[in-house]
């Protein structure tokens, strides 16, 4: 069984155990959401990526983010790629404008490739794209009740690189293991990109002030990766 059968095949087994309920808030490559850092939070992450498209085989993506102040979060992505292939260095920042409360989901707008880093092959990624992400935990724990699978649901609208309305589902099946199935993009060049549209991970924590182990497919490519948290 190759990396993506198995990580579906996670997938749906954590989703049949899990009731619908909501889910732990961590980031997703490639898939911008309402999650945020928490304030002066800095997250840094490695992927290493297996690229299903020639001549291109393979991807180091570094993710650095933070929350640099009240509801406000800067990202940057350096991505190296092989076969002689230019690099990418990408600047996000998104805004919360409304936080989840029992009637309103959390709202984030936000801003994609700011600075029009052109060394993407696909057009859509070549130019600065915005975004509004809306996500609502169906049934947050509760101190003292014993846990029960906590499950996050993202509805977003994107220009450019998303094309209208992405988004998906994040399940913390335990406090340690997450898992996610989001919808990156409706552009039509997702086919030549990535051979489809959706994004499938797997995320263990090792526990507090420990990283986080994650992989995952990107259409047809297959992803593994860390991220670990610094507070400042």
């Amino acid at each position: 069984m190759n990396l993506r059968r198995a990580i579906r095949s996670a997938l749906l087994f954590c989703l049949a155990l899990a009731a619908p309920e909501a889910a732990r808030p961590y980031s997703i490559v490639n898939v911008p959401t309402a999650n945020q850092a928490a304030l002066r939070e800095v997250n840094l992450a490695y992927y290493s990526m297996s690229v299903d498209r020639l001549p291109v085989t393979h991807k180091d993506i570094i993710i650095i983010y933070s929350t640099v102040a009240p509801n406000f979060e800067v990202e940057y992505f350096h991505i190296n790629i092989n076969k002689g292939a230019p690099s990418q260095n990408l600047v996000n920042a998104s805004y919360r404008v409304v936080a989840e409360t029992q009637q309103l989901p959390d709202v984030v707008i936000g801003a994609k490739n700011i600075f029009e880093d052109d060394h993407s092959p696909n057009p859509d990624e070549q130019r600065r794209s915005y975004y509004i992400a809306t996500a609502r935990t169906l049934n947050p724990p509760k101190p003292g009740a014993s846990w029960q699978p906590v499950v996050r649901v993202h509805v977003n609208y994107g220009t450019r690189e998303h094309r209208g309305l992405f988004g998906g589902v994040q399940i913390a099946v335990t406090p340690q293991l997450g898992v996610a199935a989001m919808k990156f993009s409706s552009s039509p060049y997702v086919d030549t990109f990535f051979g489809n549209s959706m994004e499938y991970a797997v995320v263990y924590s090792l526990g507090k002030g420990r990283p986080n182990l994650k992989a995952g497919t990107l259409g047809r490519h297959e992803w593994v990766g860390l991220d670990y948290s610094v507070f400042f």
